[in-house]
Formats: C-alpha cells, sequence, structure tokens
C-alpha cells in the first residue's frame, strides 16, 4: 500500500473558485456579514467570463452600477449659514450623485463604518464612506487599508524616516506603525462621509 499525499490531478483546479483568483481570509465587524457577502455577490456578478488570475487586483470590490444613478434636483441658491436670505423657488440643473461624489465610478465604492476611532476627523460610527480606489494616498489622506487580513480607516502618515503610519482621529485609540512583517494594502482613498442628522 501507498504512502499518502497529494495525488496528480486531484482537488479542485488553480483559479477555479468562484472569483476566479486567490482569497485571503479578513477579519470584518459581525454586523456587517451580511453587507459584505451581498456586495460580494454584486461584484461577481460583475465578472467576465473570461477573467483570467489577477485580472481583479485593479477592480473595486463593489462598484456603484449605471442602473444605480439618478439625477436630483439643484436649487439655483445655495442656503444662507449666517443671515437668512430671500429665495426663488427654482431648479437650475439636476445632479447625478453619482457624479457628485465620485471622481470615476467605476473605481469608487461605498463602506460603512463602524466604531469611533475618526470621530474627530467627521468620521461617525453607522457613517457610509465614499472610496476611491484609484485616488493617490497622501500623506494626511484618510484610507481605507488592510492590516494583517483586518480592515480599517485610518489618516495615512509617515514618520521622519520614511515609515507609513496609520493614525486615529480620536486620542482614546493608538498610532498604528507599519512594519515589514505585517501584511499592509490601501484599497483606497476617502473622498466623502455620509451620515444622518
Amino acid at each position: 500500500m501507498g504512502a499518502g499525499g497529494a495525488r496528480a490531478g486531484s482537488g479542485r483546479p488553480k483559479h477555479s473558485g468562484k472569483y476566479r483568483e486567490p482569497t485571503q481570509p479578513l477579519r470584518v465587524p459581525k454586523s456587517l456579514i451580511s453587507h459584505i457577502k451581498s456586495l460580494l455577490e454584486c461584484h461577481k456578478e460583475n465578472l467576465d467570463e473570461d477573467l483570467t488570475a489577477g485580472s481583479l487586483a485593479d477592480e473595486p470590490l463593489f462598484r456603484l452600477k449605471p442602473a444605480q444613478r439618478r439625477a436630483l434636483p439643484l436649487f439655483g441658491h445655495s442656503v444662507a449659514a449666517g443671515h437668512p436670505q430671500r429665495v426663488e423657488d427654482h431648479i437650475s440643473e439636476s445632479i447625478d450623485l453619482n457624479e457628485y461624489v465620485a471622481t470615476s465610478v467605476d473605481h469608487t465604492f461605498l463602506l460603512g463604518v463602524q466604531g469611533d476611532s475618526m470621530r474627530d476627523a467627521g468620521i461617525q460610527d453607522g457613517d457610509l464612506l465614499v472610496v476611491d480606489s484609484k485616488g493617490k494616498a497622501k500623506p494626511r489622506s484618510i484610507v481605507i487599508a488592510v492590516v494583517n487580513g483586518e480592515l480599517t480607516v485610518k489618516r495615512l502618515m509617515t514618520t521622519k524616516d520614511g515609515r507609513l503610519q496609520l493614525k486615529p482621529e480620536n486620542p482614546d485609540f493608538s498610532v498604528l506603525t507599519i512594519t515589514d512583517e505585517m501584511s499592509f494594502q490601501i484599497l483606497g482613498v476617502v473622498s466623502f462621509v455620509l451620515h444622518t442628522l
């Protein structure tokens, strides 16, 4: 009887899973699991049958689809934050909020916030972030990053010796310095924050 081990040709063919590329575990809050699963399903529906391994590297996780776009009326006056102004009731144009908040709709995705580590930057628990996956991450940009498999939103900083740091905007949280031993990737730059009043 021969020894155990892998048999030639056995197992699932490489890159034949539903995303057709290598996958990696990612820790997310339990309350967001159903949302992320549905967003991944939307992303999977957009895949072309001929995609090859690695071709999704520059694609957003979930983007705004053309079918989801709708223009809203824009009044011809700005609202006064000081003394009240007389307002004439007319609409000057219509705008598509997707185009207003997205530099490139095809490279923009939305992500919910859980926690208050970015409270002092105006990002609150329960907010919705508009993220540009093609945005250039510069020092002081607020970014979506994956660190050792965990998703986070923080301000990108650099030390005097050139090392990257993820800085919270809440003194109750600590700055994280990125080291060579860490798995680290920036998914995009936050361009807008949406929250209810």
